[in-house]
């Protein structure tokens, strides 16, 4: 079981679109998104779409009594912004506004999961990273943390195997 459960956005609670030239792309290179973050702030994530799946996953972990956060890397407090409202927006009922944490870099996520792990008591293997990054989540379960692709939750949720987590 999951006592603490951390989502990522980018690909996991959210499915990317951006608005480009007045053309909804998924992406962009890393300068265009600084830029695009800077132009857009909060506003920065409007045409991204919650991943239903991500949510029921999300909502099943808390019935079982999982606390739930979201843990995502940025690059501005523009695309910080934009990521806090996005959560508000589609996930509000889930992640309570001090629970929604941005970091640098994708390795900060861990050591943040084990600082909240340590003050709330809880043993990292108790503790749950959902994200896309394979290389992040072998990391995360390298250290003893539960690491969980989205591919698994979207196999799970739609399999109708919620219970029987990986």
């Amino acid at each position: 079981m999951s006592s603490l459960a951390f989502f990522d956005i980018d690909g996991v609670l959210s499915a990317p679109g951006y608005d480009v030239n007045g053309e909804i792309r998924i992406g962009m290179s890393d300068e265009d998104w600084i830029l695009y973050c800077i132009r857009y702030g909060k506003n920065s994530y409007d045409y991204c779409r919650p991943v239903g799946a991500a949510g029921d996953y999300a909502r099943k972990l808390r019935e079982e009594g999982a606390e739930l956060f979201v843990l995502s890397t940025s690059q501005t407090s523009g695309e910080s912004d934009g990521k806090r409202a996005f959560v508000r927006k589609y996930f509000a009922d889930l992640f309570p506004e001090e629970n929604v944490f941005t970091v640098a870099r994708d390795e900060l996520k861990l050591e943040v999961i084990a600082a909240i792990a340590l003050l709330r008591g809880v043993p990292l293997k108790e503790c749950e990273l959902v994200d896309d990054t394979f290389s992040l989540l072998l990391k995360a379960e390298g250290q003893g943390i539960r690491g969980t692709h989205i591919a698994q939750v979207i196999d799970i949720v739609y399999n109708n195997t919620i219970s029987a987590r990986p």
